[in-house]
């Protein structure tokens, strides 16, 4: 039986993207010796990914393991180790993280001064950027290029135009790792990132991640049959937030899911089309659409806030990688 076609796209949202990651981890425990992903009876192969900051790293890690020579086995590990230092393990960078997670919780109580991206934000910025270039070997990356290289899209926006831009790699060009950090430039805490002679920030703004490009500007046998979201802000939430800590954990949560709800959308209208019979199946065809989700408000409280997604502590990561692996293998099953 042919193998259908799978896009995973992976949603933003900082700290909290080491859930995706362990999600990752696990899908890529997953694949076979002929690149598949069995599920549900069936066998996917991967033909795409699509991320926005976080989840941008994650999925540019991901597509790593699926194009390097070596195998998946390369993909997983670089996402164990790259969460691994993205964490805070020196007494001064623990510090500055407990610093950064709770003055952002106490800002609805005690006094403060807003600030734009300074030194350690730059610093910041940097030190994705190495770990970035410890993990991917962008030099040797359009060597390891074929005809059946997945895509791959980083979303990201314009700060001139306000516009939407998807960076795109795959079979004829490998991704640079300037690209990803442009789609992590969180606007207010880091600067915005120069591009060919653009400025960008953070995706999170227009696209996250973008789905609907993982449809357009491709024929029909490149479709795919199934889109997996990795999601990391939840959709719905209980009662009105009153609090300011509540109003900006749930602002950030639907500017993260606003534009992902349109596009999700437009992919459900086309899939009832279809059925309907309005559209012609030669130009489209019917699209599969499931979750992954990170449960941001169950038995952990207020465990995921939006100043979590700041916290770079190690227990911190590797739960919320753990908590990935586990969701995934109920949703993949045994």
């Amino acid at each position: 039986m042919e193998p259908l076609k799978l896009a995973i796209a992976c949603q933003g949202g900082g700290s909290h993207c080491a859930f995706g990651a362990g999600v990752l981890i696990e899908l890529l425990s997953r694949i076979d010796a002929e690149g598949l992903l069995p599920y549900n009876g069936q066998r996917y192969r991967i033909v795409s990914l699509a991320g926005t900051s976080g989840g941008a790293i994650n999925a540019l890690i991901a597509w790593l393991g699926l194009t390097h020579p070596v195998g998946p086995e390369i993909g997983r590990r670089a996402l164990t180790d790259f969460w691994h230092d993205m964490s805070a393990h020196s007494v001064g960078d623990m510090f500055n993280n407990f610093f950064t997670v709770q003055s952002q919780r106490l800002r609805e109580v005690l006094p403060h001064v807003e600030s734009a991206p300074n030194v350690l934000s730059r610093w910041a910025q940097e030190r994705i950027l190495e770990l970035l270039q410890k993990y991917v070997p962008f030099e040797t990356l359009p060597s390891m290029l074929g005809p059946h290289t997945p895509k791959l899209l980083i979303g990201a926006a314009n700060v001139l135009t306000g516009q939407a831009h998807v960076f795109r790699a795959g079979p004829q060009r490998a991704p640079r790792a300037i690209e990803v950090l442009a789609s992590t430039a969180v606007p207010n805490l880091y600067n915005a990132v120069d591009v060919d002679g653009q400025p960008y920030w953070d995706g999170l703004l227009s696209q996250n991640p973008p789905v609907r490009n993982l449809l357009s500007g491709c024929d029909l046998d490149e479709k795919p049959d199934a889109i997996w979201l990795l999601r990391i802000n939840p959709r719905e939430h209980s009662g009105i937030p009153q609090r300011l800590a509540d109003i900006t954990d749930r602002q950030n949560e639907m500017a993260g899911n606003l534009a992902l709800e349109q596009e999700m959308f437009f992919i459900r209208q086309v899939n009832k089309w279809l059925e309907q019979g309005v559209l012609d199946s030669s130009g489209f065809k019917p699209v599969v659409w499931q979750e992954i989700v990170l449960d941001a408000k169950g038995d952990n409280g207020d465990s995921l806030d939006y100043a979590s997604k700041l916290d770079r502590d190690p227990v911190f990561i590797e739960g919320l990688i753990a908590l990935g692996r586990e969701e995934a293998r109920a949703f993949l099953g045994p």
